[in-house]
């Protein structure tokens, strides 16, 4: 069975958008949302889902098919699929599943900003798994480098655009740390960067401790973590400083990971499953974005 990206659309207490391993559409309904742990709030607001299929650039996925991985305030989508000429094959979706002009090679397409300009990241290496970020405008890929052209190892320094600005400032992360001492912090990842220069991830304050940050001007915030959670990691925020990403619901670190949202009004890491109906039938995994309206773009798997 062939998979697809669906996106999910909530009205009334924002919108989220998700894709996940189905194979039909739906349209749900809940009258109220009931948290699922005391860590939640006492009820939230009515709010109707439905599901929108994205399609597939290529039929016949390898891993799962194809990933929606940002949206922009248009509602355009940035991903990657599996099930082309390579395990990663980055796609824009602005109403139907385009490709990029990546000349056959691996590629993954990590962000988009309102002007629909795309970070990503494109194999150099032949296949070997050696990628460089790019930025994509009006369908033209600009190569970004990860040290200048005139460094003995331009050619094998490995990189990834992963966020990417209204200004077109693109933010990842190459084969060495992003910082060797940050207030006590290694930042190992830059996922995203809004339109205010604050940049989110993960990294470490301690050697066992892995957690998202933000990070604005010299100041770092901790995100901290689910209630007696493990890992977490950030991987967007929107221009109101609303970080998303996912964390693990214990310390095991055996892939009991699920999505999650920071909001500065509330505090503490939240389970987005923990603001969806009970009903929904969803598990959601990873929140990989989120816009200026709320939406949401991310993965989960269905739960029947």
């Amino acid at each position: 069975m062939n998979t697809s990206v669906k996106r999910w659309l909530a009205k009334g207490a924002g919108t989220a958008a998700f894709w996940g391993v189905v194979a039909a559409c739906a349209t749900l309904s809940a009258s109220q949302n009931i948290p699922k742990s005391a860590q939640a709030p006492a009820s939230f607001p009515t709010a109707t889902y439905a599901v929108e299929d994205l399609g597939v650039l290529y039929p016949g996925g390898n891993y799962g098919g194809p990933r929606a991985y940002a949206i922009n305030a248009s509602g355009t989508a940035v991903g990657y699929d599996d099930g082309g000429p390579c395990t990663l094959n980055a796609f824009v979706w602005d109403g139907t599943m385009q490709g990029v002009p990546d000349a056959g090679a691996c590629s993954f397409a990590g962000s988009i900003n309102a002007s629909g300009h795309v970070a990503g990241s494109l194999d150099h290496s032949g296949g070997g798994g050696c990628y460089r970020a790019f930025r994509l405008v009006g369908g033209i890929m600009t190569d970004l480098p990860a040290q200048p052209a005139n460094t003995p190892d331009h050619d094998f320094r490995c990189a990834n655009g992963l966020g990417i600005n209204d200004a077109d400032i693109v933010v990842g992360n190459i084969v060495s740390n992003l910082c060797s001492n940050c207030s006590g912090w290694e930042l190992r990842e830059a996922a995203h960067i809004n339109d205010i220069g604050q940049i989110v991830g993960y990294g470490s304050s301690s050697p066992t401790t892995i957690h998202a940050f933000r990070f604005a001007g010299s100041s770092i915030t901790d995100l901290g973590i689910f209630l007696n959670g493990g890992i977490s990691y950030a991987l967007g925020i929107n221009n109101s400083g609303v970080v998303v990403g996912a964390a693990y619901r214990d310390a095991s670190g055996v892939g009991n990971y699920e999505a999650a949202v920071y909001k500065d009004q509330v505090g503490t890491m939240q389970n987005l499953n923990d603001l969806i109906p009970t009903s929904s039938g969803w598990l959601l995994k990873e929140a990989t974005a989120i816009n200026d309206s709320g939406q949401i773009v991310g993965w989960g798997l269905p739960q029947r």
